[in-house]
């Protein structure tokens, strides 16, 4: 071979090369994003039955980031697992339940960061109920499990707001 042949060799793989997107770009480029929403509400809704099973609270702590956030009304933001955690502590949840039902899913373009929203439900063993609306921002760990970083809830979902 001579060395005109072994430069266009060469310059044909340094320009392919230079076209062919990293592995990770390839990846994302073939995710199937409907696939993923499905699993995201698939998520969310096994948190909410696990709300239902062993408390709020404890299915909360299971399904939150280390670094989670929440937004509550008149309440700076809550911030971390372990802050939540003493908080927790400090409260029972055994007077009610709380359940919610994902109405819509949303996912980043890499498939690991999404958002779900939808409406909940507190029933009180005294038998009283409110509703509201929520959002809650899911980010996919390390070993593939969504795990929740950020949970905002609205109340005042009453009969008015759902016959609209």
């Amino acid at each position: 071979m001579n060395m005109k042949s072994l430069w266009c060799i060469s310059a044909v793989c340094t320009v392919m090369a230079a076209c062919t997107p990293p592995a990770k770009q390839q990846a994302e480029q073939h995710l199937n994003t409907d696939s993923i929403k499905q699993v995201l509400i698939a998520t969310d809704q096994a948190f909410s039955d696990r709300s239902k099973q062993i408390g709020q609270q404890a299915a909360f702590l299971e399904y939150m980031d280390e670094q989670v956030t929440m937004l509550r009304p008149n309440s700076l933001p809550l911030v971390g697992k372990d802050t939540i955690q003493k908080i927790y502590a400090q409260r029972s949840d055994s007077s009610f339940a709380l359940t919610w039902s994902p109405l819509f899913a949303d996912v980043a373009a890499g498939g690991d960061l999404g958002y779900t929203y939808g409406t909940w439900l507190l029933e009180t063993k005294a038998g009283d109920k409110e509703e509201g609306t929520y959002c809650t921002i899911w980010k996919q760990d390390s070993i593939g499990n969504w795990k929740f970083v950020m949970d905002v809830g609205n109340d005042g979902l009453g009969k008015e707001a759902t016959k609209k």
